[in-house]
């Protein structure tokens, strides 16, 4: 989240209270990332402002296979398309992304090594040359947790990205800190879960260890998020949403409200289609 303003962080928070919270190193398919019950064909996500609708654009549709692993995700914001490839490990192992008009834009290979952990990423431009690569190192820290190392690196072999996070016995993103460029920390994130694996609390700290922003979740007796507290220190600051679902017969949220002082702000809407 480097250099984003408080308007850009509270925008991001918003957002990601749509989307949901999942710990991205774990080997898991969409369904269960994106809680759906069933056997999930097809999902189209629709977002509008308050309850009434402005418009009927469709932000992102997802196509599952019978085993809930996702093989074609498209952004229509983004304009854009990605196929995914996975292995007999049900490890991704491959990703193309179009544009819409079905022009590649570019490739990403993922290697992994006999532990099933991924170690090379490899991203590939339209002309199929090397674009930035990033290298992933695992090392045990004292505590018995892991401590895996990301570095991405530009096609001409220079450092651009340095960060690292620390997993926990269940593999869950306990610690992640951002390095310059001379592996100096600028900033860390500490996380906190609750016995469903879901994340309940955030904390953003810059080099000093001031904290930047407090992020603070509760769910609901279907484990899903019914509320989110941003807490920023330097503004004395404290901003609440509520979330609420409506459900088809499969207990399956098909819409979501996000509430600030009684107001609903936003709307997602699903379309889901399920496998016979």
């Amino acid at each position: 989240m480097k250099n984003l303003n408080l308007r850009n962080i509270l925008h991001l928070l918003i957002l990601l209270s749509f989307i949901g919270c999942k710990t991205e190193h774990k080997k898991t398919n969409y369904l269960i990332a994106l809680g759906l019950n069933g056997n999930v064909k097809s999902i189209v996500e629709l977002s509008y402002p308050q309850l009434s609708k402005k418009w009927n654009n469709k932000d992102t549709e997802y196509l599952f296979n019978k085993k809930g692993f996702v093989l074609k995700k498209i952004n229509y914001r983004k304009n854009n398309y990605t196929i995914y490839n996975y292995n007999e490990n049900e490890n991704l192992i491959n990703s193309n992304v179009y544009s819409l008009n079905d022009s590649l834009l570019f490739t990403s290979d993922l290697e992994y090594n006999t532990n099933n952990e991924l170690v090379k990423l490899k991203v590939f431009n339209s002309e199929k040359k090397i674009a930035y690569y990033t290298i992933y190192e695992y090392s045990k820290t004292s505590n018995d947790n892991v401590l895996v190392t990301e570095k991405e690196y530009d096609s001409n072999d220079r450092l651009t990205n340095h960060t690292s996070k620390v997993l926990n016995s269940k593999k869950e993103v306990i610690l992640r800190n951002i390095y310059n460029l001379k592996s100096k920390k600028i900033s860390s994130n500490d996380l906190s879960y609750n016995q469903n694996e879901k994340l309940i609390e955030s904390i953003k700290y810059d080099s000093l260890k001031n904290i930047k922003w407090k992020l603070k979740m509760s769910y609901n007796s279907n484990n899903l998020e019914s509320e989110k507290r941003l807490y920023i220190p330097k503004i004395k600051k404290e901003n609440i949403w509520k979330i609420e679902y409506e459900f088809d017969n499969r207990n399956n949220w098909v819409k979501k409200y996000l509430i600030e002082n009684k107001d609903t702000v936003k709307t997602i809407e699903r379309k889901i289609i399920y496998f016979e």
